[in-house]
């Protein structure tokens, strides 16, 4: 057990040994290396200092020549300044100038025109007041001449009416007793036209009976009348529409000059040859037939009819 214990302190001793062998060589590399990180740090600053000192002066020297212009400029501004301050002072004092007379020009002319105007309101007043005053004289008189007028007119209205009631009173008594005399009179009347209406209806009861009697004779008599007119009335009518009847013919292929006598033979003779019984129209348009001769008619239109026109014919036949 001691023998262990005795190798294991101869190991220990050992790595102690190593280790301090170590940091002997660690300690001697700093300081090899801080030396040469001094020595390179002194050179490296020794330059800026250099650099540094060159580059002060550089700025000092470009200082000096800004600060030499900034001062050349700033006396060349301030000289403007001065000259465009000197000439503003002069074109506000030139211009107050013109405004002071141009302000006495109004005022003056201003104070001219406020008396003008007062003198002339004055005269308007007076002018006014004048005519006022005669308007009110008028009308005061116009007023009492209107008064006396209405007076008079009330006056003269009222002796009219006056009259009109008392004339109106008479009337009205003299109407009242010629309605009574009337009513007297038309009952008078009444009275005889009750007798004479009540011999009348007799009269006329009896004529009645006469009538009627001779009224029952007219009546066979009329209808027989009646249906002989009837049947000559049939027979005219059958006439009548054979006259009127109408027949229509086209014709087409016949060539006219205007206003040249063209004839036409139709189906049919024309009643009575009578021409006025006949009417013509080309394409529509009506024309002028001139004669009528049984079934030949002549036609005059005032344009040319070709030989594809329809030449319609309506005309009455026997």
């Amino acid at each position: 057990m001691a023998l262990i214990k005795i190798k294991q302190i101869d190991g220990l001793t050992g790595q102690i040994s190593t280790f301090a062998s170590a940091d002997v060589s660690l300690a001697t590399k700093i300081s090899v290396d801080i030396a040469a990180a001094n020595s390179s740090n002194a050179a490296g600053l020794s330059q800026e200092i250099v650099d540094r000192a060159a580059g002060d002066s550089t700025l000092s020297t470009n200082l000096s020549s800004e600060v030499s212009r900034a001062t050349a400029a700033e006396g060349t501004l301030s000289t403007n300044l001065s000259s465009e301050v000197s000439s503003r002072i002069a074109d506000v004092n030139t211009e107050e100038s013109r405004a002071i007379s141009a302000e006495l020009v109004l005022t003056n002319g201003l104070s001219t025109e406020l008396v003008a105007r007062a003198s002339a309101d004055t005269a308007e007043a007076s002018t006014r007041l004048s005519a006022d005053t005669v308007l009110t004289n008028e009308l005061s008189s116009e007023l009492v001449a209107r008064a006396s007028a209405d007076l008079a007119e009330a006056s003269t209205r009222l002796s009219a009416d006056t009259v009109l009631t008392n004339g109106l009173s008479t009337e009205l008594v003299d109407r009242a007793a010629a309605v009574s005399t009337e009513a007297s009179t038309r009952l008078a009347a009444d009275n005889s036209i009750a007798t004479g209406l009540s011999s009348e209806l007799v009269a006329r009861a009896s004529a009645d009976t006469v009538l009627t009697n001779g009224l029952s004779s007219e009546l066979v008599a009329r209808a027989s009348a009646d249906t002989s007119i009837e049947g000559r009335v049939s027979t005219l009518e059958a006439t009548i529409m054979e006259d009127v009847e109408m027949i229509e013919e086209i014709k087409v292929g016949i060539v006219a000059s205007p206003l040249t006598p063209t004839v036409y033979t139709l189906a049919n003779p024309v009643q009575d040859n009578d021409e006025t019984l006949v009417q013509v129209f080309v394409n529509g348009v009506k024309v002028k037939c001139t004669v009528a001769a049984a079934a030949n008619v002549t036609v005059v239109a005032p344009h040319a009819i070709d030989a594809d026109d329809d030449v319609t014919f309506l005309y009455q036949t026997v």
